[in-house]
């Protein structure tokens, strides 16, 4: 399990700690502005109390778990790998999993996102969303940029699986439950 902190949350900035997720925050540990501290407060919790998608902008404040949020975003572009279209971006998502294995440095993904990111393109067929959004989140796995990797792969995933014809609730759910394997 990963933890931050309300600290470590306000520190980031009054687009998350000026919101009503940040106040419950506070409520659910018998904080306010002028009493928080470092002590943890688990993902787990910010997702029960508020939301995935606050969980996820609140992952900023752990930018030292930058290899756990870009696993998660190589997960939520496995899920529309097969719509990926364009070869720069397909060599993205593999370089991020060479990447996690230690195979490749964090210098050698530059040059990678920037080709993958000029090489996408916005497809104009019966397919052209799924495709856009698999390429962005293929692009995003190499994102030097670590809360747009997760940001981006968990976005691009849910609109890519939406186009596929899957149910929100159901979308919502299984990044949800991966997010929590954490």
């Amino acid at each position: 399990m990963v933890y931050t902190s309300l600290k470590k949350i306000f520190a980031m900035g009054s687009w998350l700690h000026e919101t009503p997720e940040f106040e419950i925050l506070m409520k659910s540990v018998n904080k306010d502005y002028t009493t928080m501290d470092d002590a943890n407060i688990s993902f787990h919790k910010i997702v029960e109390l508020t939301n995935l998608e606050y969980a996820i902008d609140c992952t900023e404040s752990r930018k030292d778990l930058s290899n756990t949020w870009r696993e998660y975003s190589v997960w939520c572009a496995s899920l529309i790998e097969e719509h990926i279209t364009e070869s720069e971006c397909k060599d993205a998502i593999a370089a991020a999993r060479k990447y996690l294995l230690g195979e490749i440095d964090a210098e050698s993904l530059k040059p990678i996102y920037k080709a993958a990111y000029h090489a996408r393109c916005f497809p104009k067929n019966d397919l052209a969303e799924i495709q856009d959004s698999a390429n962005s989140c293929a692009v995003n796995t190499v994102n030097s940029d670590i809360e747009h990797c997760i940001q981006y792969g968990y976005l691009n995933s849910g609109y890519g699986l939406l186009e596929l014809g899957w149910e929100l609730a159901d979308v919502n759910s299984l990044q949800e439950n991966k997010f929590l394997e954490i």
